[in-house]
This record gives C-alpha cells, structure tokens and sequence, in this order.
C-alpha cells in the first residue's frame, strides 16, 4: 500500500473506529453491517461521515457524483437509514459512545 492509499484508508476508517472493539452487542451488530458494504460503499459512508458533500467525495475518490449518489443510497439502505444525516449521526454517536 502506498503512502497516499494509506492515508486514504486512516481518514476513511477513523469515523468508525471505534466500532472495531465491540463494547456492547450493538457495536457488534452495526460493525457487521459495516462488514456487508462493498470497498466503495465504505469509502462514500466514511467521508460522508466526516462531512462531505457529493462533489467533494466524487473529486475525492475520482467518480461521479450519480456514483457517489448511488454507493451512499446502498449503504443507507444497508443501515436501515433513509438520509446522509442520519449515517453522520450515527457516526459522531457512536465515537462519543
């Protein structure tokens, strides 16, 4: 993994880090949906998370914004959430948790 891809995956994986030692039997359940999105889904899921707008993770990941649209709809959908507000409360919930 090169320097950049390494970076990439710390700021991609940091909104859920602290999932990844299961406190509760939430964690675990909301660390294995995790598990179920694709490599791209995660990506989309994690910048949203930290706060970015489609264009912004499109210019980011080098796709388009209906690419963008379309991998944040899945992993919603994979959440039980309807809105990307709602993934990125999830997120800052679950990192005060």
């Amino acid at each position: 993994m090169d320097v950049v891809s390494s970076n990439m995956h710390s700021i991609l994986t940091s909104p859920i880090h602290a999932l990844r030692s299961p406190r509760s039997h939430a964690n675990e359940r909301i660390w294995k949906k995790w598990e179920t999105l694709s490599p791209r889904e995660k990506d989309v899921a994690a910048l949203v998370c930290l706060g970015h707008t489609n264009r912004e993770i499109g210019a980011c990941l080098n796709i388009s914004g209906e690419t963008v649209k379309d991998r944040l709809g899945t992993a919603l959908k994979k959440f039980n959430l309807t809105k990307r507000i709602e993934l990125r409360d999830f997120s800052e919930w679950e990192r005060k948790q």
